[in-house]
C-alpha cells in the first residue's frame, strides 16, 4: 500500500489546518520582529553617522520596510476593530433610520393622504 500513503501525504499538504496557518503566522511575525530590532539598534551606533549618505538611505528605507513587515500582519486585526467600533457608532443612527422609515414616514403618508379626504 505505499500509492495510499502517498496519496493521504498529498492531501495534508493541499489543505493545511488553521492552526497550521497561525503557527506560521506567528513564526514570521516573531522573526521579523527580531531582525527589525538588530536592524534598529545599528542606527544608535556611532558607526552609522560614518556611512556615507547612499547607505543611510538604503538602511533608512529597509528600517521602513522592517516596520511595514512587522505591523502587516496585524492590520487585518486592526481593520476588524475599527469596523466594529464605527459599527457601534453607527447604530443609533441606523436604528433612527428604521424607526423613521418603518413607523414614521407611514405615519406621515397617513396622516398626510386621510386628512385631505
Amino acid at each position: 500500500m505505499p500509492g495510499g500513503r502517498e496519496v493521504l501525504l498529498t492531501k495534508e499538504k493541499e489543505c493545511p489546518t488553521p492552526r497550521d496557518v497561525v503557527m506560521d503566522a506567528t513564526r514570521a511575525r516573531t522573526s521579523v520582529q527580531i531582525i527589525f530590532g538588530f536592524l534598529l539598534t545599528v542606527v544608535f551606533t556611532p558607526l552609522f553617522h560614518q556611512l556615507p549618505q547612499t547607505d543611510q538611505t538604503i538602511y533608512i528605507v529597509t528600517i521602513v520596510l522592517g516596520a511595514l513587515a512587522t505591523g502587516a500582519p496585524i492590520g487585518p486585526v486592526v481593520l476588524l476593530l475599527a469596523t466594529c467600533t464605527s459599527a457601534l457608532f453607527l447604530v443609533p443612527w441606523l436604528v433612527a433610520w428604521y424607526l423613521a422609515c418603518w413607523f414614521g414616514l407611514p405615519l406621515w403618508a397617513k396622516a398626510r393622504y386621510t386628512a385631505e379626504k
